[in-house]
């Protein structure tokens, strides 16, 4: 009883028929409706006792990685229901079969054994009964019970099985030092991805590092994931030893304030890895060079199979972050600009050759040892096309590209045409095959065109700008891309711009060393480039030293832009005449008029066509012998101006308007001082351009009458042409009197009134015609043409020039008709030749006989002329001479094959015809080599293009290569096809063959009978050895011989000179030079030795250089000093008068052939030649034997000379000349008969003499006399010397052409440079001081802002401008500033402002305000290297100068009146950043290096903030310098973010112009990463992504701990982004603890727990 009153009865089963049915099926379903788990469950207690669930006492053995008992059913803990004997395995079911047998459990029934040993001390029942005792609280009571065990849960997980900080064991593998062998044997099993990694990640090999580390995986092709796996174990090692090496050393230095310190773990971290990338960098570059080594295919197999993991290796580095991004792009570029020829030497002899017409001015050593390594290029581009996307988000790095690729396609497009000049077989080490080559620079010009279109920034790269932007324009001018006109007029402006933007940065970027901020610029903020430029990446010292160095040693080169009116006349002195400066002779077309097919003109072409035709008839350019450069000039006006315009209607009124104009300036050059011009050189002039049909007779009578100066006859008594009161009216009667005209009644009348006898034509024309009749056409009919030629014609030869054209014309055709119905053969010989030459050159039609009598030689349609090889070579030598003129000699139309393709033609198929009938012993090897240089190599894909249209659009950009000569147009039209069968085809494939022919020599009985004609005698034996011939023959050349008999001396000679050279090079040479010198020493007379040496020329056995090269051995020795140089003066210029007694008239033109190839390739030579052959020991040059013998020819030398290499010539003649004679002669050179000039009070009183043509006589003036005078003062004296002399210049300014564009800024540029600075700086303090601004009045009858010189007649401002935009493109070393130059352009630039913000600055002063302007940021670019460090130490709190130059960029005159003014300011703020920023650094680290004090490195009050800089309306002052303004201190950070926040400036442009245009067709690769690939591909994007952040977790103490990210108890950080660095994330190889991997546990409020989840 008791026992029952002591059970509780919550406990019995009693009353549990008030539940409902409905409440038993509930809790019955809730009791036992469960479903398998997904998982392995099982209890606690079986796992630790080994006990299944069956009652087996024996330990339960666990499934391999899966923890369930095996052999047991996936069921929930603490549940065991009964299973069927049939559900049972076979070892359980005995067992079952017995409980069934028990006879307890038939007694008594089944049941299940308790789980403890008294179920009453067991909560199960009682917690079970009230839980269900009622539906009421039932959700309720589970709820709270579930809280309660979740807060147990959650108390034990935080405070005793939480995971800690501390316990993380992550270590990365160890470095063992292994045997090569096991080394090796470790790294197979890491290439071997079928072996677990866990097997040999353990340790790693100590000693694979760096290039090894790369080298090793390349080699055994390690799988990319295992080689990420083993280069991050290998980083992350070096870094950990690294950094306790960097914090032992830091430990021992003094404490360095945390704001200051340079030495931050970030900045330590990223120098290391820029160390690993260079290592990266170094390899790809050695594993590039080895790309021509391998011979055998197996080699280039393996090489190819390297490269392809190579590439692999490098994306997964790249995209894992294992690289500096933007220092590994940036070290790709210096792969393509390694191995270039940018040293000074050969940067200048390029920059040379842009101003010659040809470019085998470059010397050919240098070229051919020049190997370009096509591999490591090659490389290169691959790696540019694979990282392209991300190289456009940096555009330093976009601005190095671009102008590496120009350089590249520059070398590339020149080396291989130079290797074919040398040998036309592609065998040479920098060729490569010309589709390979083609598609090089195809790739080269789309990627360098889309860059161009992407961001036109990029392009500002003026320090080779003068080298490639000729390669831009053609780049951008490819034809095989379809442009529209739209597209090209936005190239054409664009360019123009950067045009204009390099050159005015020029000076700046020369002298600048390349600095972390000159290429971090604002756009590509946060980027890590800070130490890039301190690397090696384009030697950046090295580099500004090559840059200075072109100009200083180059100085012959002087910058100029495109337009300057100085680089027209210099192109004109060098006949480099190509599209560029056609295009700025081009008259501009009318907007109305305006088409498609229309070609825009120069808004300057008056000015620009006024200087070309007055640099025709200057006396400063008379010292040519014959009128052929102004023929050159006028065929050139004709075919590149003329007929470019096409046949429109529009193009017919510019035509008008140019003849027009022409017509203007003739009459200008009538009335202006006659002493400056030569008659006869303008009589050519209008005579060519009227035969040319450029301008009318009509037209010029008719303006003639039209002026009016013929309308009142004079009286009969008076002679007007005696008469210098009117020297208009005489220059025009002089003009008629040289007209070609015949029976012009105008004419006529004019001068029969105006003359006493007036001028009869006819007569004269007549008398004319019967002499050249008698003297010329019959004489070649009957051949019996002789040399006395010339004195038969000597009436024609003083005919006027109207007449002598006249008589041309007429000649020809006589000629041409007399030749073609002659019945008997005509034989044209060189001597016919040459007299022919001297007849048109006499009577200055050299145009004539190449276009018409040439061609028809050669053309022999008739069949009645007969000539040889000898004949034929003259005349190719002769167009080779004069290819300028043949190269533009007009046809009927601009699309029209050109004479010269025509004249190469003919002469390639009369060499077929003629060499099948006599021996070659000539040079016409060169020839072929000059006609394959000179003809396109494209011509397969011209012929079919419409070369006229394309022509046309070509000459906005095309500058033909510099304007090689070679470029002539061989495209044939269909008619042209079928009238000749003669296609450009046959004429490629003919000159192919004669390029790859070989010397043929005699054979033996060619021999025999030429020895046997000239009488010479041999032993038996001699013959054998052709040693015994040279002497012999050179024997017979001294002697009288015939010119028929000389020239089979000369064939025997040079067929010996082969036979000789093909055993031993020097032998022959050598030969003869001992012969020479064995007769130089002999006592015959130097005319009789002058003879034979001139025969030798002549046949060309030697050249003039190896000849003075052979008399280096004795040039010394005084017995033969004084013969030597009268015996080279005779060689190198000669008189005619002497020569025509020995020489024929072939002779002595092919002479002057050989003698003007001497001097245009050995120009320096010449020229010390000359001067050293003057000068004498005692007494002036001008008493020398030599110029008095030479005078008129020296005097016409060294004024050729000094106009093109006039910074050669001073240099020759300060060191050669005495100063007395330099002056003499300069002063003769100006005038013959002016006055002398003895001083610089000389100079002054003819100040007003100098213009654009004199102005290379005025400087070497200047120059002599300057250090003649000033070398001996004081300072101060020469400083109100030079003053005097500036003055006097300015008072007599005398511009012909216009201010703007003239001689002044380039008068002073040959003084001593500390002469140079004193000039600028007079004129920087007249422009600062002297300029007046007139605030009070605005009206326009007075300009607001102005500059005139003393006397008050000259606006200087225009001149001004000039002069220092000239400066800062040409000069080459630092100006100084001073604090008062500082303070006067503050003051200067605070007064410009209240100018450029009014409206009448936009008005009537416009041009005024933009010189000022202009002139004043020429200033600040010739300073900028000294000014930035004033700004710094005298404006560098506040910055008011920076602001105010902000406000100027931002002010109305800027912003609306001139776009180039704006972009240039741009570029300048710009600059000036970069450099406020780099002398802020260099500041700081002196104040690191110089603070001692206790309180040095404490934070400075920061300066008020700054304003935007697009907000700043009002101009600041700049604060005046104090005496504590240079020690200033401020906080270095406040002071870059106050600088970065200062040049906050906009884009120049905010639109892409080319955003319509630009396309990524031909600059898409297969190879290329994707923006998704570089941004989202690799591990280290998958572990640091955005939506990832470390916050603060409950555990306060514990996460604060680990991270230190709580710093303030009350302040909670919200959280941090997660971020792993890439070698930190390493994949887990250890299996020996628990928190061993790379990423803590604990970062995840990880904890550890041994019972089942719930």
């Amino acid at each position: 009883m008791s026992k029952a009153r002591s059970r509780n009865s919550l406990l019995s089963s009693s009353n549990r028929a008030q539940f409902g049915n409905s409440t038993q099926d509930e809790l019955l379903k809730l009791k036992f409706s469960m479903e398998k788990p997904d998982i392995g469950l099982y209890p606690l207690n079986d796992l630790d006792n080994g006990v299944d669930l069956n009652g087996d006492n024996s330990r339960s053995q666990h499934t391999a990685g899966s923890g369930v008992l095996s052999g047991n059913e996936v069921t929930y803990p603490d549940y065991k229901p009964w299973k069927d004997h049939t559900a049972l395995p076979n070892d359980k079911k005995e067992q079952e079969h017995q409980k069934l047998n028990n006879a307890a459990y038939l007694n008594k029934g089944y049941f299940e054994t308790p789980v403890v040993a008294n179920e009453y001390y067991s909560a199960r029942n009682l917690i079970q009964a009230t839980v269900f005792s009622s539906t009421e609280n039932c959700n309720e009571v589970l709820k709270e019970l579930s809280q309660h065990l979740a807060n147990a849960y959650k108390t034990r997980n935080e405070i005793i099985n939480k995971i800690k900080y501390e316990s993380n064991n992550f270590k990365i593998p160890p470095r063992v030092t292994l045997t090569a062998s096991k080394k090796e044997s470790w790294l197979k099993d890491l290439a071997n991805p079928d072996l677990a990694l866990s097997k040999i990640a353990e340790k790693i090999p100590h000693g694979i590092r760096n290039k090894i580390l790369i080298d090793a995986v390349c080699n055994k092709s390690v799988p990319i994931n295992r080689a990420l796996w083993f280069t991050k174990c290998v980083l992350f090692g070096e870094l950990v030893a690294l950094r306790r090496k960097h914090q032992s050393r830091m430990s021992l230095n003094s404490p360095i304030p945390q704001s200051l310190d340079i030495n931050t773990p970030e900045k330590f971290e990223i120098h290391w890895l820029q160390e690993w990338t260079q290592q990266v960098a170094d390899y790809i570059y050695k594993f590039s060079k080895e790309s021509s080594n391998f011979n055998t295919i197996e080699r280039k197999q393996y090489y190819m199979n390297k490269m392809t993991y190579l590439l692999t290796y490098i994306q997964a580095l790249y995209v894992e972050f294992l690289l500096d991004k933007s220092f590994f792009l940036a070290l790709i570029i210096k792969f393509l600009k390694e191995g270039l020829p940018l040293d000074p030497l050969h940067v200048s002899e390029l920059l040379s050759s842009t101003r010659s017409e040809t470019d085998d001015l470059i010397q050919e050593s240098w070229i051919e040892d020049l190997d370009l390594n096509y591999g490591q290029r090659l490389f290169a581009l691959t790696l540019i096309k694979i990282f392209w996307n991300d190289i456009l988000k940096f555009d330093y790095i976009c601005k190095e590209l671009s102008e590496t690729l120009l350089l590249n396609y520059l070398f590339i497009s020149k080396i291989n045409a130079y290797s074919f000049k040398q040998s036309h077989v592609q065998n040479h080490k920098a060729s490569i095959p010309e589709p390979l080559r083609q598609k090089i620079l195809d790739m080269i010009g789309d990627t360098i065109t889309y860059l161009f279109k992407f961001n036109t920034n990029v392009f500002i790269i003026p320090n080779y700008w003068m080298l490639i932007n000729g390669v831009l324009f053609t780049i951008l001018l490819n034809k095989n891309v379809t442009k529209t006109e739209g597209e090209l007029d936005e190239i054409s402006k664009q360019f123009d711009l950067i045009k204009y933007r390099n050159e005015s940065l020029i000076l700046n970027m020369r002298n600048v060393q390349p600095s972390i901020t000159d290429r971090a610029t604002p756009n590509s903020a946060g980027r890590r480039g800070s130490s890039i430029w301190n690397q090696s990446f384009v030697s950046a010292a090295e580099s500004t030293a090559t840059k200075i160095d072109i100009f200083d040693n180059e100085a012959t080169f002087i910058n100029r832009s495109s337009d300057d009116i100085l680089k027209i006349i210099s192109q004109l002195d060098s006949l480099k005449l190509n599209d560029e400066l056609a295009n700025f002779l081009k008259p501009v077309t009318s907007s109305s008029a305006l088409t498609s097919t229309a070609i825009k003109g120069c808004p300057k072409w008056r000015t620009n066509l006024k200087v070309v035709l007055y640099w025709c008839i200057t006396r400063h350019r008379n010292s040519r012998e014959s009128s052929e450069d102004i023929l050159i000039i006028c065929n050139f006006l004709k075919r590149k101006v003329l007929q470019t315009l096409g046949p429109t209607r529009s193009s017919s009124q510019l035509k008008a308007e140019f003849e027009s104009e022409i017509l203007d300036i003739i009459y200008n050059i009538a009335d202006t001082n006659s002493s400056k011009v030569v008659n006869y050189d303008l009589y050519v002039l209008i005579n060519e351009l009227y035969q040319l049909k450029v301008l009318t007779i009509a037209s010029y009578l008719r303006k003639l009458i039209a002026s009016g100066i013929f309308y009142v006859a004079p009286d009969a008594e008076d002679n007007i042409l005696n008469d210098n009161s009117n020297s208009l009216v005489k220059t025009h009667l002089s003009i008629l009197q040289n007209l070609p005209v015949i029976n012009n009644r105008q004419c006529d009348s004019i001068l029969k009134k105006w003359t006493s006898t007036g001028f009869n034509f006819k007569e004269k024309f007549e008398m004319g015609q019967e002499i050249l009749k008698r003297e010329l056409i019959d004489r070649i009919v009957n051949n019996t043409f002789d040399d006395q030629f010339e004195s038969h014609i000597v009436y024609v030869k003083d005919l006027n020039v109207g007449l002598k054209f006249l008589l041309v014309n007429w000649v020809t055709n006589e000629l041409k008709s007399a030749i073609t119905e002659s019945p008997k053969l005509i034989h044209i010989n060189p001597l016919i030749i040459s007299n022919l030459f001297n007849f048109y050159s006499i009577c200055d039609n050299l145009t004539v006989f190449f276009k018409v009598l040439v061609k028809f030689i050669l053309k022999n349609e008739g069949g009645m002329i007969i000539f040889y090889l000898e004949s034929l070579y003259l005349i190719a030598r002769l167009i080779i001479k004069h290819f300028k003129l043949v190269k533009f000699i007009a046809g009927n139309s601009y699309g029209s094959n050109s004479t010269a393709y025509e004249l190469f033609k003919l002469i390639i198929q009369n060499y077929k015809d003629c060499k099948t009938r006599e021996f070659d012993y000539f040079k016409f090897d060169q020839v072929w080599n000059f006609i394959d240089t000179a003809v396109e190599s494209n011509y397969s894909s011209d012929k079919n293009t419409d070369s006229r249209s394309s022509g046309k659009r070509s000459g906005i950009f095309n500058k033909e290569q510099f304007d090689s000569p070679m470029k002539i147009n061989t495209s044939e039209n269909v008619i042209a096809k079928m009238e000749d069968r003669y296609t450009s085809a046959d004429f490629r494939n003919d000159l192919d063959l004669l390029l790859e022919s070989t010397f043929q020599p005699m054979d033996s009985n060619e021999v025999s009978e030429v020895v046997a004609t000239l009488k010479l005698e041999f032993e038996e034996n001699e013959m054998k050895s052709h040693r015994n011939v040279v002497p012999k023959v050179l024997d017979l050349l001294k002697s009288n011989l015939t010119e028929e008999s000389e020239g089979l001396a000369a064939k025997l000679l040079i067929n010996s000179q082969y036979l000789i050279k093909s055993d031993d090079v020097n032998a022959f040479d050598k030969l003869v030079q001992d012969y020479i010198l064995e007769l130089v020493k002999s006592d015959m007379e130097i005319l009789l030795v002058a003879k034979f040496l001139k025969k030798l020329i002549v046949h060309e056995i030697i050249r003039i250089n190896d000849l003075f090269a052979f008399f280096e051995p004795i040039a010394e020795d005084p017995a033969f000093r004084v013969k030597l140089k009268a015996l080279m003066f005779d060689l190198v210029i000669g008189l005619s008068d002497e020569e025509r007694e020995y020489l024929s008239n072939s002779q002595i033109l092919q002479l002057e052939i050989m003698r003007q190839w001497y001097r245009e390739r050995s120009t320096s030579s010449f020229l010390v030649l000359i001067l050293k052959g003057i000068k004498t020991i005692e007494g002036s040059i001008f008493d020398c034997p030599l110029m008095e013998k030479y005078g008129s020819s020296i005097f016409r030398i060294l004024n050729a000379l000094i106009v093109a290499n006039t910074k050669l010539l001073s240099d020759e003649l300060i060191s050669k000349i005495s100063t007395e004679d330099s002056i003499r002669l300069l002063s003769t050179l100006n005038n013959e008969n002016f006055t002398p000039i003895n001083s610089l009070q000389d100079l002054e009183r003819i100040a007003s003499e100098v213009d654009e043509f004199n102005l290379p006589i005025f400087q070497l003036l200047l120059r002599v006399l300057t250090i003649k005078e000033l070398s001996p003062l004081q300072e101060n004296e020469i400083q109100e010397r030079l003053k005097v002399l500036l003055e006097s210049f300015l008072e007599n300014l005398s511009f012909g052409f216009t201010p703007m564009n003239s001689y002044f800024g380039e008068l002073f540029i040959y003084l001593p440079w500390e002469y140079v600075v004193s000039i600028l700086g007079m004129l920087e303090d007249k422009f600062l001081c002297s300029t007046t601004f007139n605030f009070d009045q605005w009206d326009n009858d007075k300009s607001v802002l102005s500059l005139t010189n003393s006397v008050g007649n000259t606006n200087l401002l225009p001149v001004f401008n000039d002069y220092f935009k000239k400066f800062s493109s040409s000069s080459s070393n630092v100006v100084e500033s001073s604090s008062s130059f500082f303070q006067a352009l503050s003051k200067f630039l605070s007064k410009l402002l209240l100018i450029v913000n009014s409206d009448n600055c936009l008005e009537d002063t416009f041009e005024d305000t933009s010189s000022a302007i202009s002139i004043f940021l020429r200033i600040l670019i010739i300073h900028k290297l000294t000014l930035t460090r004033l700004i710094v130490t005298q404006d560098g709190e506040q910055f008011q100068f920076i602001k105010n130059l902000i406000l100027l960029i931002n002010s109305k005159f800027i912003a609306e009146g001139n776009e180039k003014l704006r972009i240039l300011l741009y570029d300048l703020l710009l600059l000036m950043k970069s450099s406020v920023t780099e002398e802020v650094s260099k500041q700081t680290e002196n104040e690191l290096s110089e603070g001692t004090s206790p309180g040095f490195g404490m934070t400075a009050q920061s300066p008020p903030p700054v304003e935007d800089a697009s907000k700043i309306t009002e101009p600041l002052s700049s604060a005046r310098p104090s005496s504590e303004a240079a020690s200033f201190q401020t906080n270095p950070i406040s002071t870059y973010d106050q600088v970065s926040s200062l040049f906050n400036l906009p884009e120049p442009t905010e639109t892409n112009p080319f955003k319509d245009y630009i396309t990524e067709d031909r600059v898409e690769c297969a190879l290329t990463l994707s923006e998704d690939e570089l941004q989202s591909g690799g591990d280290i994007h998958g572990f640091n992504e955005s939506n990832l952040v470390l916050i603060s977790s409950s555990n306060d103490s514990t996460f604060s701990g680990a991270f230190a990210l709580i710093t303030n108890p009350h302040q909670r950080p919200k959280g941090q982004p997660f971020k792993l660095r890439s070698f930190e994330i390493l994949e887990g190889t250890s299996t020996t603890s628990l928190n061993d991997g790379c990423i803590n546990l604990q970062l995840f409020d990880s904890y550890t727990t041994k019972e089942n989840p719930p």
